[in-house]
Formats: structure tokens, sequence, C-alpha cells
């Protein structure tokens, strides 16, 4: 015997916005952590002991003919890593065209923490990192417009079904990071 049980419209908007909220802060968290503290753990990045870097580039692909593969894969991985930051920011506009918002937060995010690896010594700030991140984020964007035309608007669960997907993959991620 099956068993349904009913939740009110406005209750189930709310599960869901809550969801999406604790998918997004956890994918920030990561993506901070990702990004600032892969050399220093976060408990010793004001020890006199630990690891310091400090190195700016501010030419693009300056590296392209020095080590042409190193920075095509962290080019590639910078553009995973933001990805989800625009098919997020994307997610709450609902539009078919992509927000200028899903751009410019995760481009002003990147050069925040590329400033902040250089401020205290964590690692090379890169030009090359902003504009990698910001394709990616771009790339998610679109992703999410793609998706958007694709599924959701000929089916209005699916928005509903990727949220609760997108909220197993936050909970997968913190069970990682523990």
């Amino acid at each position: 015997m099956k068993t349904n049980i009913r939740i009110s419209d406005s209750k189930k908007n709310w599960i869901l916005r809550f969801i999406f909220i604790f998918t997004f802060v956890v994918y920030l968290i990561s993506m901070t952590r990702t990004s600032l503290f892969k050399y220093v753990p976060i408990s010793e990045i004001f020890s006199a002991d630990r690891f310091y870097s400090q190195s700016v580039n501010f030419i693009p692909f300056h590296d392209w003919f020095v080590n042409r593969v190193e920075m095509i894969r962290d080019f590639i991985l910078n553009m995973i890593m933001y990805f989800p930051f625009g098919f997020l920011l994307q997610m709450t506009h609902r539009k078919s065209k992509i927000s200028t918002i899903a751009i410019i937060i995760p481009m002003i995010s990147s050069v925040i923490l590329e400033a902040l690896q250089y401020f205290f010594s964590l690692g090379a700030t890169d030009i090359n990192d902003v504009i990698s991140n910001t394709l990616g984020a771009f790339t998610g964007a679109l992703a999410y417009c793609v998706f958007n035309r694709v599924f959701i608007k000929r089916n209005r669960k699916a928005r509903e079904r990727l949220i609760y997907f997108l909220g197993i993959v936050a909970i997968i991620e913190i069970l990682l990071i523990l």
C-alpha cells in the first residue's frame, strides 16, 4: 500500500529554497577552501612555520610556451571549479538568457580570492585563473540556460529534481570534507 505525503506548495517552496541555499553555501565553502587552502591548512594561516608562496602574473597566457600542458590543465580545472558558480547563480534568475550577475559575481570573487592568495602568501596570483574562473562561470550559466530550455520549460518537476540532486551532492561534499 502506497502512502502519499501531501505538502503544501508554500512548504515545498521553502524546502526547495533551503536546499538550494544549503547547496550554494556548501559550494562556496568548498571552492574557497580549494582556492585558498590547497597548500596551507586554515589552522596554520598565521603560523610562522608554514609554507609561503607569493607571486603575481598579470600577463595572460605568459607561460604558454614554457609549460603548455600544465597551463591547460590548470585552466580546465579552474573552469570546472567555477562551473557550478555560474550554474547556481543562473538558477536564481530562471531566465533563458545568461544573466550578467552569473558572470560578474564569480569574476569579482575570483579577483578577491586571487588578492587574498597574494596578501596571505598562499600561492600564485595569476590573471589566467581569473580568466578561466570567469569562463567556467559563463559555461555554467550557459549550461543552465540550455537545461532550462530543454527540460524545465517542458517539465516543472525537473527544477525540483535538480535542486534535490544538488542537495544530495552538497551532503556528499560535506562528508568528503569531514
